[in-house]
């Protein structure tokens, strides 16, 4: 049957007073409330008379105490915080304290938030009642509606929809007026059947699985097809923009300004770059080939070939085949005869060789380590970097790179070849190992005259068996020393910041190489001992090493992604594997020829192997495969969950419609957008002390609302939304005077502040260097010889103020400054230098001291200020540290307490007669630093206005966060915005907003619109370039195009067609299908439950062998978990299509779990197997937890359907029980 054969078929049967199962009648007949079109929550925009349509009855909502102290879930790091109402905090102060519960700052306690989301998602939030949201209907009212479809598509949503019930005009009446048409599924999976007689539940993972019957649900079918479908106001494509798809025919225009995402997303506009593809991103191919490099350098299959013979018989081979070039009748040069031999080494001796090979690469290494040192030198400085400026980055970032790569991958080589030498091993020997072959004592027979020839055993840390000729050992000795130090500080280094791990995963590789290197009776410190006990010894302390690191790999799992851990788990196993190998070897065990032989070979075949796969697998690519393989489809949120937020304010909906939408605009007006070579830097503290702030300001309105985004997710709504309140309150000239103070008065070094109570640790003089942040208003003050603090409530600010101001504070900067005008010049001081007679330095407490003394005299000297932090302006460093230090000599040097200077800077008597003394140097210097630090001042208090007047800060919270009326939105931005090019913008594109305003109305007209439009918007963003049909059809499917299906919620048949037609959904299920039969009905499951909840046509459930009957949120009260594992995700307004592993959301889960009847027999095998699924990056997902005991629903399976049991009891309706008989007491 064709496709529209198949439509008109069910558009027929829409008019029809009968099906094929018709529904039994109802206990009640549901009634209709009048409500406008504009959900509730969202500001009407005018007044509306619109037609009743049938309501489900209020929505239950069961009380808690854990759901009052919920933690926040784990959300994307790209995610927007939804912002709060500024006015509804009062307070003038600020604070940054987020461990504070959503309800001590929430005027309305009593309202019902189903949602469990983090604190991205806001506080103070006042949702309507879900019940009322409920009752919203959709309105066929569009004031300048047309339909915007595309005539040239062949598929379209309207003829899967009754035509008779979409209708614009509605009955008047309080009752429904059934429209009965057949709700079958035109896709039956399984031949009809009927089993009257008891009945027990059926399981719900079996009613969900790829091969189940369709659930038939005719009055959520109904209540669907009974909804309008809306229209939206004609999009015209401006720049011919195309989305996802790749369809045939006209292209269709996406919402505005939506067109303008095109081949790129939100993350790059905001970042203003875009992350290079893996093929030549240096990050994934160095981080690669190191994996491997290290993988294979670190085996001990490959330790022989670490000492210096084995790498020129490496050398050797190669220079063989590189001889056969000219083997072929060719007479080259003679010139080129001698490259081969060169390269091969084929010198005097062995030992010449050796020496000659470590000498080179020893050299190459020193060369390179001098380049890394040299270019890693500004990122290596002990100085912290203050104030307002940008961090210093290392430049020639390839160059470092690439050095560091062969750095890291000839360390451990070169490391044990300088081992080597150190204990002297056979291939240095200037004789042939006598103790090869032999287990009998060796005799010495003499290699000639002994005045000649050295013993014939005494080869140890020699390069000549000869007397009379020079041993170059002590030379190689230290050479090796140097070389095994100095080219392990790039590794050291690995320490100083977040890469901890990578020391410690070098050194256990290190430590293997060495055991294999130093304990081996091949070498001068273990030639005289038992040949067969050091092996032993040797492989039984490699053992123990490798199991306790793999121990640490298995406990402390250091990577965040689960496919690097069980990378690096594998890495560890294929080094205990071969130590124990190796060890049954060494104890000469039955069958060691088969151990050291196939056994080692398929341990290295395994490990290796997987350690290629793990390369592979953390692909892209190749993880969309296994997507595809898979038929999995992703959510970034819990969308199955009975609280997840679907109220007409939902944050999903906002965020994912209206902010998407404000943020396109803003980043891509010609006008507003920022320059394309604009570097978006911050200046932000390592652990979140303070707000960040956007250095390199280029005057752009977009760069100004990406700051502010960057602001919001990292203090927070709560803090967010006070300190814009503070900033826009009545009391805000008095706290602009304030700020005005600091900025110019009171920012910058010799700034003052002792906090009350106790003080800071190791801080004895309170003074240092503040930097003024703007938004939160923020001061970050670093003392000269103490931490960081951070001021931020307007009484500490005030006190601030007040300090700084007062006389003595006044006069002990004026005396700082003084000093800091004499630092790096010649001062006048007389000093008197004693000094004992004898050695001037000790060793070890052993050099002689005599009573006699010896006194030198100094006039002058040069005086420096030594400094902990770095500000440089204007050729001056302005950062925090006032040690004086006055240098007379070389070695002579002294601290400020010779002039009298105290931690308190008061003005001594020797003090003051040091600066009478160079009172000439103090006014020409002191003029100066006092203009620096005034412009120094002056350049941040007008970039802070600047970034102000560009785009305020309560952009956020009355634009971006607050959907409302177009009509008055521009007008607010002419109040508030000041920068030409806003308010521009916000004047040109009212229809922009009007559209995107109608966008969110028409989602959020009722519970069913907005969770429908959340699911399909989700599965766009996550899923669009693994499912190739969804990508094909992109104006079905996204929701950037008025055809999506995300605005029209469709009943099961229609829905059925619509998939099919678009080659998601097959009658028989084919193996790359996404969607199958269990997945809708897992679809109109929840759908059922959001629009019948509390009636009478709500779904029960079953939760194990409990013949308790309960609804979802009933069930998801009584699978309550930790409370920091209640959240739905905060979801992402991005078209992200990555895939990351994470924690199975609480409905994830319970969905799938099987049936156990029994608590106390629970199987973890599921478990354990997401896990390996996880570890081997099959899945992304992983349960946590205790698994739950299974859902059942009361169901049986009739005509290829599962139907609800339901009797007919004096005109009502009554479920039976889990026995299958009719309740007591009817």
């Amino acid at each position: 049957m064709a496709v529209k054969d198949l439509v008109g078929l069910f558009e027929s049967r829409s008019k029809l007073d009968t099906s094929p199962s018709p529904s039994p009648p109802r206990s009640r007949e549901r009634k209709v409330s009048q409500s406008p079109r504009t959900p509730s929550g969202l500001p009407p925009r005018s007044v509306e008379t619109v037609a009743d349509v049938p309501t489900p009855s209020a929505a239950k909502f069961l009380a808690h105490p854990l759901l009052r102290r919920r933690e926040p879930s784990s959300a994307d790091q790209e995610d927007d915080p939804i912002l709060t109402d500024p006015t509804a905090s009062g307070s003038s102060t600020l604070s940054y304290d987020l461990s504070r519960s959503e309800e001590d700052h929430n005027p309305s306690a009593t309202v019902v938030d189903a949602d469990v989301t983090d604190e991205l998602n806001g506080s103070w939030r006042h949702h309507e009642n879900i019940g009322q949201s409920s009752s919203l209907a959709r309105s066929s009212g569009w004031g300048k509606s047309s339909t915007v479809l595309d005539d040239g598509s062949a598929i379209e949503l309207n003829p899967l929809l009754p035509s008779a019930t979409r209708s614009s005009s509605r009955p008047s009446s309080g009752t429904v007026v059934k429209a009965h048409y057949s709700s079958s599924s035109t896709t039956t999976l399984v031949p009809p059947t009927h089993n009257p007689g008891l009945h027990s539940p059926i399981a719900l993972s079996q009613i969900l699985a790829r091969n189940a019957a369709p659930v038939s649900l005719p009055q959520l079918d109904e209540y669907i097809a009974s909804l309008d479908m809306p229209s939206f106001p004609a999009c015209h494509s401006q720049g011919g923009g195309q989305g996802k798809g790749k369809g045939k025919g006209p292209v269709m225009a996406m919402f505005p300004p939506l067109e303008r995402l095109t081949g790129t997303t939100l993350a790059d506009f905001e970042s203003n770059a875009k992350i290079a593809p893996a093929w030549r991103n240096r990050q994934s191919i160095f981080g690669s080939l190191l994996n491997v490099a290290l993988g294979i350098t670190g085996s001990s299959a490959i330790a022989p070939f670490y000492s210096v013979q084995g790498l020129i018989d490496t050398l050797q081979i190669f220079a063989l085949i590189l001889s056969t070039f000219f083997s072929h009748g060719v007479k080259p040069e003679e010139h080129w005869r001698t490259f081969p031999n060169v390269l091969a080494l084929n010198l005097a001796s062995n030992l010449v060789q050796s020496l000659a090979l470590l000498v080179i690469l020893m050299t190459i290494a020193g060369v390179l380590l001098f380049i890394w040192l040299k270019m890693t030198h500004a990122c290596c400085s002990v100085v912290v970097p203050e104030g307002l400026q940008s961090t210093k980055y290392l430049r020639n970032s390839w160059a470092v790179v690439i050095v560091t790569f062969v750095l890291t991958v000839i360390y451990l080589p070169l490391s044990t070849m300088a081992v080597h030498v150190l204990v002297w091993s056979d291939d240095l020997w200037a004789v042939p190992n006598p103790y090869t072959g032999t287990t009998a004592s060796l005799t010495s027979e003499p290699l000639g005259p002994s005045d000649e020839f050295r013993d014939p055993l005494d080869f140890c840390y020699t390069t000549t068996m000869l007397r009379n000729e020079v041993n170059w050992a002590p030379v190689i000795v230290i050479l090796a020393i140097v070389s095994f130090i100095g080219v392990g500080s790039p590794v050291i280094s690995f320490r100083r910041g977040w890469a901890t791990y990578e020391s410690t995963y070098l050194f256990a590789k290190l430590t293997t190489l060495l055991l294999t290197a130093v304990i081996n009776p091949d070498n001068c410190l273990f030639r005289n001992a038992p040949r067969e006990k050091v092996s032993v010894a040797r492989q039984i302390l490699l053992l123990i090493a490798m199991l306790i690191f793999f121990a640490l790999q298995c406990i402390y799992a250091p990577f965040l992604d689960p496919v690097n851990n069980a990378s690096e788990w594998t890495s560890r196993l294929n080094y205990v594997l071969t130590s124990a190998v190796s060890l049954a070897v060494a104890l000469n065990i039955p069958g060691q020829d088969i151990f050291n032989g196939p056994v080692l070979y398929v341990i290295y075949v395994i490990t290796y192997g997987f350690s290629f796969y793990f390369i592979f697998i953390n692909m892209s690519i190749v993880r969309r495969l296994v997507k595809r393989l898979a038929r999995r489809i992703d959510f970034s949120i819990d969308i199955f969950s009975p609280r997840l937020d679907i109220s007409s304010t939902s944050p999903h909906t906002k965020r994912r419609i209206w902010q998407e939408a404000i943020s396109t605009l803003l980043l891509t007006d010609e006008e507003s957008r920022m320059p394309k070579t604009q570097k978006m830097e911050y200046k932000q503290a390592r652990d979140g002390e303070y707000p960040p702030y956007l250095l390199h300001f280029a005057g752009t309105p977009a760069e100004r609302h990406v700051e502010n985004l960057k602001i919001l997710r990292e203090v927070g709504a709560v803090a967010y939304a006070k300190a814009v309140a503070l900033v826009s309150s009545p009391d805000y000239e008095w706290f602009k005077h304030l700020e005005e103070t600091i900025q110019l008065h009171f920012v910058g070094p010799d700034s003052y502040w002792k906090p009350h109570g106790t003080a800071p640790r190791n801080c004895t003089r309170f003074f240092g260097n503040a930097w003024w942040v703007p938004f939160p208003p923020a001061l970050v003050m670093r003392y000269d010889d103490g931490p960081e603090v951070v001021l931020s409530e307007v009484r500490d600010l005030e006190h601030y103020v007040y300090q700084n101001s007062s006389e003595d504070i006044a006069r002990k900067r004026q005396l700082r400054m003084a000093l800091r005008a004499l630092d790096g010049q010649i001062v006048r001081w007389p000093y008197d230098h004693v000094q004992y007679v004898g050695d001037r330095e000790t060793f070890c407490c052993c050099g002689k001291r005599y009573a006699a003394q010896t006194s030198i005299h100094y006039q002058s000297c040069v005086f420096h200020l030594k400094r902990r932090g770095e500000v440089l302006w204007e050729g001056l460093d302005l950062g925090s540290g006032f040690d004086v230090e006055m240098t007379y000599a070389k070695k002579v040097q002294v601290s400020g307490a010779v002039i009298g200077l105290t931690d308190d800077y008061e003005l001594t008597q020797p003090l003051a007669h040091f600066l009478a003394m160079n009172e000439p140097l103090i006014p020409t210097r002191l003029a100066y630093i006092e203009a620096a630090l005034h412009n120094y001042r002056h350049h941040f208090r007008k970039e802070a206005r600047w970034k102000r007047e560009t785009l305020s800060y309560r952009f956020l919270t009355m634009v971006y966060d607050q959907p409302c009326d177009p009509r008055g939105l521009s007008e607010s931005a002419i109040e508030w915005e000041r920068d030409p090019r806003v308010r521009k913008l916000m004047a040109s594109n009212v229809n922009i907003f009007e559209i995107t305003y109608d966008r969110l109305c028409a989602v959020g007209s009722s519970e069913l619109a907005t969770w429908w439009y959340i699911f399909w918007d989700d599965l766009w963003r996550r899923n669009w370039d693994a499912i190739g049909s969804l990508e094909k059809h992109a104006t079905d499917f996204s929701p950037h195009y008025p055809s999506s299906i995300a605005y029209t919620p469709l009943p099961r048949a229609a829905l059925e067609s619509f998939l099919t037609q678009r080659g998601l959904l097959h009658k028989k299920p084919k193996f790359g299908d996404f969607f199958h039969a269990g997945f809708l009905n897992k679809l109109y499951l929840r759908m059922n439950d959001i629009v019948f909840h509390g009636s009478d046509n709500a779904i029960i459930f079953h939760l194990g062998d409990d013949a308790s009957e309960l609804d979802m949120e009933e069930i998801d009260l009584h699978t309550l978990p930790r409370p920091s594992t209640l959240g739905t995700g905060g979801g992402t307004d991005h078209d992200d299509g990555s895939i990351r592993a994470r924690p199975a959301y609480r409905w994830e889960g319970i969905l799938e779990d099987p049936l156990t009847p029994n608590r106390r027999h629970k199987s973890h095998r599921g478990r354990l197997l997401s896990k390996f699924a996880v570890w081997f990056g099959l899945s992304p997902l992983w349960r946590t937890g205790e698994p739950s005991q299974g859902l059942a629903l009361d169901v049986r399976l009739e005509n290829g359907r599962y139907i609800l049991l339901e009797d007919e009891v004096d005109g009502g309706v009554v479920r039976r029980d889990m026995k299958g008989s009719i309740p007591k007491g009817i």
